[in-house]
């Protein structure tokens, strides 16, 4: 994967919480076990293959994500509609949202429609992969998802150059206070862009960014390590034992 594409994943890691998925893709879904390939996740099967079943909560946002890089700049929005005096905080407004951007690998998104999914009880898929561990049966870069969140809508946009610029018409509600962007209520028309190496505008649903728990193994040990839950005796064991937890970004990008 190129390095545009791993400073997006760190990017929006540090802006969320999540790991995005690449490219947005509507297949990933909680209890999918997969593996990581070149900062990509890579469906096998689902959890349930395996015996295992989860229960899961879901939580709708109440507003659209926005995401700017610290690249992008001078973002205009020229709007017609309801602007006038009103008893909303809201406005709701057709605009032109002109977007330029200042350096190459600069990011905007927008998702709107969002909601978040996610497991009940991880411990249940904490124990499933210390047991595969212990009978050797769980692959090194092999993963469980455990989190996800899904947007109806998506705009994202990744500069190739300085010189990145789009510009998109579509109808929003605005925070008239701030003109942060709350919602966007119908899908929007790219109308003209330039110097961009990712442009993607849909209304499928698609899941934005996501969570696995997976094995972490030792780098001291070339051998393949059996798990060991962790207690006070864990002082003198082998170098090589694995932790089950939460993956981050440079897990996806490991040999």
């Amino acid at each position: 994967m190129p390095e545009l594409h791993r400073n997006y994943f760190r990017e929006i890691k540090d802006a969320f919480g999540l790991i995005p998925t690449w490219l947005p893709d509507p297949s990933v879904q909680i209890g999918d076990i997969g593996i990581l390939q070149s900062g990509e996740f890579k469906r096998l099967r689902p959890l349930s293959v395996e015996g295992v079943e989860c229960t899961t909560n879901t939580h709708e946002d109440s507003a659209a994500i926005e995401h700017r890089s610290k690249g992008t700049r001078g973002i205009s929005i020229s709007a017609h509609g309801n602007t006038g005096a009103t008893v909303s905080p809201l406005a709701d407004l057709k605009s032109k949202l002109k977007i330029e951007f200042c350096k190459e690998g600069a990011v905007f998104l927008l998702a709107s429609g969002c909601s978040t999914v996610e497991v009940d009880d991880k411990q249940v898929l904490f124990n499933h992969v210390k047991q595969k561990l212990e009978f050797d049966d769980w692959p090194r870069n092999q993963v469980i998802v455990t989190k996800i969140k899904r947007c109806k809508l998506l705009v994202l946009l990744i500069s190739a150059s300085s010189e990145g610029q789009a510009e998109l018409e579509m109808s929003l509600d605005m925070k008239l206070s701030n003109g942060e962007i709350a919602d966007v209520k119908a899908m929007p028309q790219l109308l003209s862009s330039s110097a961009l190496q990712t442009k993607i505008v849909t209304n499928s649903e698609t899941t934005l960014m996501f969570e696995v728990i997976g094995a972490k193994w030792s780098f001291l040990s070339g051998r393949r390590p059996a798990f060991r839950s962790r207690s006070k005796s864990m002082a003198s064991a082998d170098p090589s034992v694995t932790e089950v937890t939460t993956f981050d970004v440079d897990d996806f990008f490991a040999e």
